[in-house]
């Protein structure tokens, strides 16, 4: 019996999510093989090839896109760039897992999904933080403390100034913890649902 072929990954953005989440579990997976990575920071680039000199590395995402064969990439980049990457992928027919959310406007959304769907290219969102342990212990503690009749739940982003940087741009990051969107005859807010 022949080994299964593994499946060529790239990672573009070389952020605090790819470095502690996606990378550790591609490199745990018998399924997956880390070929490239990219990121506009070329010290981070650096860094990351002390420990990894076997992966090719790219300052331009456009560049790992020409050089790689892949089969697919994760999109690990600031919300306003996601379309950019996205796009290109897409038209380079590989598969897309990508960090939430999909896109930051309705209007995106939608190019987005009928381009991928021209192409058929499968785009995955990561909601990686319901696997943490503070999340999935919960649905351990349920059956010891019977049934909720009132949940409260918050999520904290530490920082000194959230009105700076790209996430303080409603029109880089596509809102903040509700994104709006405009449905006639006026404005509504997007619900927020715990199951």
């Amino acid at each position: 019996m022949q080994p299964k072929k593994k499946l060529k990954v790239g990672v573009i953005g070389l952020g605090h999510q790819s470095l502690e989440d996606h990378i550790p579990a591609i490199s745990a997976s018998a399924d997956v093989d880390l070929v490239a990575v990219a990121d506009t920071d070329e010290e981070k680039l650096k860094s990351f090839s002390i420990n990894h000199q076997n992966i090719r590395t790219y300052q331009q995402f456009n560049d790992l896109f020409k050089s790689e064969k892949l089969d697919f990439v994760i999109v690990a980049v600031p919300h306003y760039l996601h379309r950019e990457v996205v796009t290109e992928a897409i038209k380079r027919k590989v598969h897309i897992l990508k960090e939430k959310p999909f896109a930051i406007s309705l209007t995106e959304a939608k190019e987005i999904k009928e381009l991928a769907e021209q192409n058929d290219v499968k785009i995955m969102l990561t909601l990686q933080r319901r696997f943490n342990p503070i999340y999935s212990t919960f649905f351990q503690l349920i059956d010891k403390i019977g049934t909720p009749f009132f949940i409260e739940a918050r999520y904290t982003f530490h920082t000194d100034s959230p009105h700076e940087g790209w996430r303080g741009k409603k029109e880089l990051a596509g809102g903040g913890c509700l994104i709006f969107f405009n449905r006639k005859p006026r404005m509504q807010a997007a619900s927020l649902a715990f199951v």
